[in-house]
């Protein structure tokens, strides 16, 4: 059984901001992309 999808993504990362009820799905092939995701995401909310 395959862990990966179609696009060899391993990571499936669901970000929640409860304040505003907004959610952003990402796929990310490894950890570091997982990482990258995370960082752009915390950039798009602190503006």
């Amino acid at each position: 059984m395959s862990r990966e999808d179609r696009n060899s993504s391993r990571y499936l990362i669901n970000f929640v901001d409860h304040s505003c009820n907004y959610v952003r799905v990402f796929l990310a092939m490894n950890k570091v992309e997982a990482t990258k995701k995370f960082e752009h995401f915390l950039v798009f909310f602190e503006k």
